[in-house]
């Protein structure tokens, strides 16, 4: 892991931990829903909570010495959020995982904790839905009850075993001067191709840090386009979904962006100096990061 943050600039654990050292309460996830919850817990943390996050970066093999040592002592309750569901099994597999890393910890005497924390099982991003910090503060204030559900869904009402969570859509982290637009148009407009010209113009040549998304049907002509841009000063981190995201981090005024992504577009990544082509068109979710020419 070390040589891989020294080659890219990357630097990962095999599990990283966020948020308040004596927090009372920790999500477990992995993914681009992590970011979300990162976000979210500094959020709660400045009002005063003590709730963090820990990022499991390396799935398998699973390293019980490096998760026990990640978690805080002070952790009195664990969710752990899996993007799937597996109704046929005792429960999702991150789920099982830490529920067997902490008894094994206990029965070898590794485990750090005065009193075992208690850990309940989440699912989030069910049906594609969006994984928002509304979401995370709803699954925070679940596990501050004395009683939590032992098993929840959030993001969708789930009318079949009803564990779904209530959120509040009316919470929002975004700092007081970042600025946010949604712009609707219908395919073949040139709506989505006009609103990615001006992220990338805020984002390259205003020196902003700059994110913007799209959502279409795969009509694309006549269909309803939703093109939903933010940008600042303050660092834009991604956030858990399903759909297409480019990000700017401007580093210059002479910037190239060059496009660090999934396996279906790396070709597109060989030359640094490119404008990274239509990330659309792979369905698959990319991210350009500028990078200043020698």
């Amino acid at each position: 892991m070390a040589k891989f943050g020294k080659l890219t600039g990357r630097a990962y654990n095999l599990f990283d931990y966020v948020g308040a050292k004596d927090a009372d309460r920790v999500l477990v996830l992995m993914g681009s829903g992590a970011e979300t919850c990162d976000e979210t817990a500094k959020w709660l943390n400045a009002k005063g909570e003590k709730v963090g996050v820990l990022k499991v970066r390396l799935y398998r093999p699973w390293s019980l010495a490096h998760f026990i040592s990640a978690l805080p002592t002070t952790v009195k309750t664990i969710a752990v959020l899996d993007r799937t569901k597996e109704p046929g099994a005792p429960g999702d597999p991150l789920w099982l995982d830490v529920v067997a890393a902490l008894a094994e910890a206990r029965t070898t005497g590794v485990s750090k904790f005065a009193s075992e924390p208690r850990v309940v099982a989440g699912r989030y991003g069910l049906s594609s839905k969006e994984f928002t910090p509304a979401m995370v503060a709803s699954v925070y204030a679940e596990m501050a009850k004395a009683a939590p559900k032992r098993q929840f869904t959030i993001g969708i009402v789930d009318d079949v075993t009803h564990t779904s969570l209530p959120w509040d859509d009316s919470i929002d982290i975004e700092p007081a001067d970042r600025k946010k637009a949604v712009f609707f148009g219908l395919g073949s407009d040139g709506t989505v191709s006009a609103n990615k010209n001006s992220i990338q113009i805020i984002g390259e040549d205003a020196g902003k840090e700059a994110q913007a998304y799209f959502v279409y049907d795969s009509k694309k002509a006549g269909a309803v386009t939703t093109s939903h841009l933010r940008f600042g000063e303050a660092p834009i981190r991604p956030r858990g979904s399903s759909r297409t995201r480019i990000s700017w981090r401007a580093t210059s005024s002479r910037s190239s962006t060059s496009r660090t992504c999934c396996p279906a577009s790396r070709a597109a990544a060989s030359s640094s100096s490119t404008r990274p082509s239509d990330p659309t068109r792979s369905g698959t979710s990319c991210r350009s990061r500028s990078r200043t020419r020698s």
